[in-house]
């Protein structure tokens, strides 16, 4: 009976820190709801390092994206975290990972050689093509921050200012911009703050 108790309170407290990770996509997409579009002009294959996602193409409406509505409260925030290799992009959103709040949204683009918010143009030299790694972004109010294996990479303080389009509230992620090429492989994509 007392294991029972102690179960139920760690159980409640590592909810009540936030711990639990509500998953996108870990080898498959983890939710009906999770939408995309694609092109003719784009592909995506599992593979044995993960979905390879490629857009090799810059003629209007070409990408592939995929975005789950995922009903942040902007003043409460939320944290993603995506594993993935770029493989190679060619501007702004060509390799992105979405957040937006209803309020902002930030497209988190990765070059080979670096990080970029496509919004406000804020960059760090990364080395984001030798390796796969693992990208945390936070953002809350208009501040948000992105980090790559627990190293901060950017800190974008009153930087998360962009207006949702259309008061989106998604997550998401690929190759999100016709103007742009770009390929990565990505192993995962998940989130807290969130609710499906």
């Amino acid at each position: 009976m007392m294991f029972c108790c102690l179960l139920g309170f760690f159980a409640a407290n590592v909810m009540g820190m936030g711990n639990v990770w509500t998953v996108m996509y870990d080898g498959g997409f983890k939710s009906h709801a999770t939408k995309g579009w694609s092109s003719d002009l784009t592909r995506s294959e599992k593979t044995p390092e993960g979905l390879r996602v490629v857009d090799p193409s810059t003629e209007k409406g070409s990408g592939r994206f995929y975005q789950l509505d995922w009903h942040v409260n902007p003043e409460q925030g939320a944290t993603v975290e995506a594993r993935l290799k770029a493989v190679s992009c060619s501007a702004p959103w060509g390799v992105c990972l979405l957040v937006a709040d209803g309020v902002h949204e930030e497209g988190v683009t990765f070059f080979p050689d670096k990080v970029v918010l496509a919004g406000v143009e804020l960059s760090a030299r990364f080395d984001a093509a030798g390796a796969f790694h693992t990208y945390r972004v936070q953002i809350r109010g208009a501040d948000i921050q992105v980090w790559a294996d627990e190293k901060l990479l950017l800190d974008g303080a009153g930087k998360f200012t962009t207006a949702a389009q259309h008061r989106r509230n998604q997550v998401g992620f690929g190759c999100g911009s016709s103007a742009a090429t770009g390929e990565a492989i990505w192993q995962f994509v998940r989130f807290q703050g969130g609710k499906v």
